[in-house]
């Protein structure tokens, strides 16, 4: 439930307040809480159709086992609740249970979409508990998220769209500048 707290200074004089000491225990709900306790990104630019190693600690911070339950990564280019479109990142992947207190290691290679992918900033979201399969004392803390920035999509007539096929550019007075850059149609 929710609780308020009102701390008043009662006494009938006009000295000012006294310092005091407020400590307050909350019974810890029964269940298991599943979480997101971290997650990482190995980079956190990536173009598209490629690969980011996403590195994640999951944790039951309930006071039960949790049961089974269901893992996913997404591709998101929000966070806003309210307009949230989550675009599945390889496959779900199943944990039989998490005991109470204890942690879950997940890496996992994800690619991105080859085609379809606006550049610009995303997020990549993970969801512990994707299918709702487990009544948590807490179902706001299942999610966490990453920012990751897409490149624009490798331009089909420029052939040089490799680091190593493509031409230094070396400022000089703070300009570059190339000519003979190839184009093919």
């Amino acid at each position: 439930g929710v609780y308020f707290v009102q701390v008043a200074n009662l006494a009938d004089d006009s000295k000012g307040s006294s310092d005091y000491t407020l400590s307050v225990t909350a019974p810890l709900p029964a269940g298991p809480n599943l979480v997101v306790q971290a997650l990482a990104l190995d980079r956190y630019v990536a173009a598209p159709g490629g690969e980011v190693v996403a590195r994640a600690v999951l944790a039951n911070v309930g006071s039960a086992a949790s049961g089974p339950f269901s893992v996913q990564y997404f591709l998101s280019d929000n966070l806003d609740l309210g307009r949230l479109r989550l675009e599945p990142l390889g496959s779900s992947f199943s944990v039989a249970s998490l005991e109470p207190n204890s942690l879950l290691r997940d890496e996992r290679t994800l690619r991105l979409p080859p085609v379809g992918l606006a550049a610009g900033d995303h997020y990549l979201v993970l969801v512990v508990d994707a299918g709702e399969a487990v009544a948590e004392t807490g179902e706001a803390d299942n999610t966490g998220a990453r920012v990751l920035s897409v490149l624009p999509a490798a331009d089909a007539n420029e052939p040089n769209n490799e680091r190593l096929a493509a031409p230094d550019a070396r400022l000089v007075a703070g300009r570059f500048s190339q000519s003979g850059l190839p184009l093919t149609p």
